[in-house]
């Protein structure tokens, strides 16, 4: 083994407390999306009722997250509830009500509603 090696690593030291405080991760931002080998991975959605900002949206999906996306806003909302990667959206009639399912091998078809996240 080459002993300046050692040298050159620098060394750090963890103290006890700092591993014992809870963090608390949130996700800002979602980039890119999944278009391939699923139908319809983009929804629009526009009504004429509410805050004129979050009438429009876009509902996209990448890995284990569905996006809503505010283009006038410049904000996005995620859905995080599902466990294996997502591959098909659809928006009810109702326009609130999204159903979103994931490929496993027990798939599971979330149904939920765009306006309480």
């Amino acid at each position: 083994m080459i002993e300046w090696i050692g040298s050159l690593v620098k060394k750090v030291f963890i103290q006890p407390t700092t591993l014992n405080r809870d963090v608390k991760v949130s996700m800002n931002w979602v980039y890119g999306f999944r278009g391939k080998d699923v139908r319809r991975p983009l929804a629009a959605i526009k009504v004429n009722t509410g805050e004129k900002a979050r009438n429009e949206k876009l509902l996209f999906f990448t890995a284990c997250v569905v996006i809503i996306y505010y283009p006038k806003l410049n904000e996005q909302k995620h859905y995080l509830e599902h466990d294996n990667e997502i591959i098909c959206l659809t928006v009810a009639n109702n326009i609130s009500l999204i159903a979103s399912g994931e490929y496993a091998e027990y798939p599971a078809i979330h149904i939920w509603d765009s306006n309480t996240l």
